[in-house]
């Protein structure tokens, strides 16, 4: 790859929508079972990757599921949850702190 050529791909590479996420350290971890809006729910953090999980069998994917838990995220971190996505009967996505830190429940 020529030097034009590569320093484009780098540039591109930094303006990419995820780096605006990077104010994340990627040794951010938490773990914590919290109630939201009448669901008990279990919030994985790893870095800047968000991981929700209903703790009830009971019931499955839902709107009103999902707004609980990208509520959850907010309520535990004060960051929102960028392009939330089910896997499963989890709700996953990105942690978009707009700049500042996530702050620590524990």
């Amino acid at each position: 790859m020529n030097p034009p050529m590569r320093f484009i791909a780098i540039a591109a590479l930094l303006l990419a929508p995820g780096v605006a996420q990077a104010d994340v350290p990627a040794s951010y971890r938490v773990s914590i079972v919290t109630r939201s809006q009448g669901h008990d729910v279990r919030v994985r953090i790893k870095g800047d990757r968000v991981s929700v999980l209903k703790k009830s069998v009971f019931g499955g994917r839902s709107p009103e599921l999902r707004t609980a838990m990208i509520a959850a995220v907010h309520d535990v971190t004060g960051c929102t949850m960028a392009d939330p996505y089910w896997d499963d009967m989890r709700l996953r996505g990105t942690l978009d702190c707009a700049g500042k830190a996530p702050r620590n429940p524990h």
